[in-house]
């Protein structure tokens, strides 16, 4: 398109000099036409002018959405490194809470050990209720505190001790299973939650229920 115009402007001027030399020589006619086309002329000239401003402004608003672009780039990347340092320095507190808190409870946590962990009652009639004792012993050098004993279900219901029990020392959780309504093979699971590594032990009763 710039190189039409270019073309046409070439032709036009060389017409009008053409017809400004010979204008005598020239009939009214052709001065008309001479006329129009150096008016054409003086219009393709202000439209070429007025594209070559129009293509330096876009030019002009290109470098600076460039150089936005690369400004944004640049804040992004900013962006990233102080998340990405943000981001360390809260692993690095939550590490050092975390191994905090683990110092701590290895200053509190002892070990405890049960002579068995899985009784089996045998079998039993239906409505029959179960008591079976699991011992244990403190062998860690902390006292051993029960937080709690729980069944798997409501049918199996746990005692322990509420009182701290001394390193090396002996105590015992009573379990009791109220086999109303549950026929069949039995196999029932009590969690003991206390201050030792890891914080649960899993104990199990067994067994079978039997029609009255």
């Amino acid at each position: 398109m710039k190189s039409y115009s270019i073309l046409m402007l070439f032709v036009l001027m060389s017409l009008s000099l053409f017809a400004q030399k010979n204008k005598k020589k020239i009939g009214p006619d052709l001065n008309l036409k001479v006329d129009s086309l150096s008016q054409r002329l003086a219009e393709t000239k202000q439209h070429n002018e007025k594209l070559l401003q129009e293509n330096e402004m876009l030019s002009s608003d290109q470098e600076k959405m460039k150089k936005e672009v690369s400004d944004l780039n640049n804040e992004l990347n900013q962006l990233k490194r102080k998340f990405t340092e943000q981001e360390n320095e809260l692993k690095k507190i939550k590490d050092e809470i975390l191994a905090k808190e683990a110092a701590k409870r290895a200053e509190t946590q002892t070990s405890i050990q049960f002579e068995a962990t899985e009784i089996n009652f045998g079998e039993v009639k239906e409505g029959a209720t179960v008591s079976k004792i699991y011992k244990f012993k403190n062998i860690g050098k902390r006292r051993l505190m029960i937080e709690k004993v729980e069944g798997s279900c409501g049918c199996t219901v746990a005692e322990w001790p509420k009182y701290p029990v001394e390193p090396g020392e002996n105590a015992e959780i009573k379990v009791n299973f109220n086999s109303l309504g549950k026929r069949g093979e039995q196999d029932k699971v009590i969690t003991v939650t206390a201050n030792t590594e890891p914080a649960q032990t899993i104990l199990r009763i067994k067994g079978k229920v039997v029609a009255e």
